[in-house]
């Protein structure tokens, strides 16, 4: 029992030891330190920092030292408002200087300006204005000041090529217009290849191109013209509606009789990297020679020539086409690729010879002496061709052994007894009696150029038209 007590006792001496205060055993000795965690004042101009003494435990004394040197002024330069002064304490030396201004630069709207004083020299710049773009109102590049408002964008709607645009600023949105397919793929087939070409052509397609395979002999398993295939860009399956660019190749692949397939001269200038003619001679018969040259043109055929075409025909037009020649032939086809430098001719309607589209005709018609030798050139460079002239009645007879027919003579430009132009023009017609024209009359007339005797002086042609003016 007594050693029990013993160990007990022992327990508790031990414990009390363990949480007796530290601080019983502890006396803080206090010296300079100079800590970052004694300081209790730093420098300024003119003290030096100051610090707590303090114990090696971290406590710190009430009592103070100083340490260091002082910072010293930071002065500024005297200026027109201010004397020399230190910018950390504020301390002054001396006197303002009034003519040390410290100026800022002149803006928009002021002057050159002291930023002490408010004193200013010279102007404002005035804002320097920047017109007003699409998105931006006008605007001064200096300080952003701004009037009025962004002109806002000019649309032109989007087209084949070009998505829509601004006219102003060339600032796009959206994309470009597609084509779409009009016919699937399937529905393409066993048809004519006109046909389909008409159905792409009127959903805007442009660069329709052909295959042509010439297999037919008996039209047994094919009809001539029918399609086999369409590919759109390299696409052999499509759907109706499905989208395309504007650019989109179109190749259509046709059956054709064997005997269509070009000759060997025809193959001397159908180029796989070359063109399709636009149009055939026939279709361009009777359309202006311009737009059709503008047409080969257009599909890139270079040597693109006209030729004029004499003739007096009531039922075409000044410029109307005639046919159309590629190299040298009427007959091309335009399911055919041609080289691009292969010579197309267009021929046109002139009309009959005249003074105002032929120079000859100019000369002829105002030659003083009849007999000049240019009268038989002419008559040979432009035999049977037709000619139309003012001219004007000399002499109406009767022909030999008729009562209604007449030979006249006449001469060129108006009726004058004392002079006279041109050839001596005779032509034989029916009813051109006294009752209708007589001497002196000033005429129009069409005829038919046929040949000047040199024996007789006279230049012979046929009568189309003779009409008073």
């Amino acid at each position: 029992m007594k050693k029990r007590n013993l160990i007990f006792l022992t327990f508790v001496f031990l414990l009390c030891l363990s949480i007796a205060p530290l601080s019983a055993c502890h006396k803080c000795e206090f010296e300079r330190r100079v800590l970052s965690s004694a300081l209790c004042k730093g420098a300024t101009c003119t003290e030096s920092p100051l610090y707590y003494l303090s114990c090696s435990c971290g406590a710190l004394s009430s009592e103070t030292f100083s340490s260091g040197v002082s910072l010293g002024h930071n002065w500024e330069p005297a200026n027109c408002s201010n004397p020399k002064t230190c910018n950390r304490c504020g301390e002054t030396t001396g006197n303002a200087s009034p003519s040390a201004h410290d100026w800022l630069s002149p803006t928009c709207l002021l002057a050159t300006t002291c930023k002490h004083c408010g004193t200013t020299t010279g102007s404002a710049l005035g804002h320097n204005f920047v017109d007003a773009t699409c998105t931006t109102p006008k605007t001064c590049d200096r300080c952003g000041y701004f009037v009025g408002s962004a002109l806002g964008h000019t649309w032109v709607d989007a087209t084949y090529t070009t998505p829509k645009t601004c006219t102003t600023c060339n600032t796009t949105t959206g994309t470009k217009i597609m084509l779409y397919a009009p016919l699937s793929a399937e529905d393409c087939k066993f048809k004519n290849y006109q046909l389909i070409t008409t159905q792409f052509k009127n959903a805007g397609f442009v660069n329709i191109e052909y295959e042509i395979i010439y297999d037919i002999v008996t039209g047994f398993l094919w009809d001539e013209g029918e399609v086999g295939s369409v590919v759109l860009n390299g696409l052999d399956t499509f759907s109706n509606g499905d989208a395309f660019s504007y650019d989109t190749i179109v190749t259509i692949t046709y059956h054709d009789l064997w005997s269509n397939e070009p000759s060997e001269e025809e193959k001397e200038v159908i180029d796989s990297n070359g063109t399709y003619a636009p149009i055939s001679s026939a279709n361009a018969k009777g359309l202006n020679f311009l737009d059709v040259g503008a047409q080969f043109e257009d599909a890139g055929f270079t040597e693109v020539f006209v030729e004029q075409v004499v003739d007096y025909d009531t039922t075409l037009e000044l410029g109307d086409v005639l046919y159309v020649e590629l190299n040298g032939t009427k007959d091309y086809k335009t399911n055919l690729k041609y080289s691009k430098s292969v010579e197309i001719v267009i021929y046109y309607y002139i009309g009959p010879l005249t003074v105002e589209n032929n120079g000859d005709t100019e000369t002829l018609v105002n030659l003083k002496d009849p007999n000049d030798n240019f009268v038989a050139l002419y008559a040979e460079a432009y035999d049977g061709l037709h000619l139309e002239i003012d001219a004007c009645i000399w002499a109406i007879w009767k022909s030999d052994g008729y009562n209604t027919r007449y030979d006249v003579l006449l001469g060129c430009k108006d009726f004058d007894e004392n002079h006279a132009y041109g050839p001596n023009i005779t032509l034989n017609c029916e009813y051109l009696g006294s009752d209708y024209f007589k001497v002196g009359d000033n005429v129009r007339i069409v005829v038919t150029i046929d040949y000047y005797d040199s024996y007789s002086g006279l230049f012979y042609v046929d009568l189309v038209k003779i009409s008073h003016r």
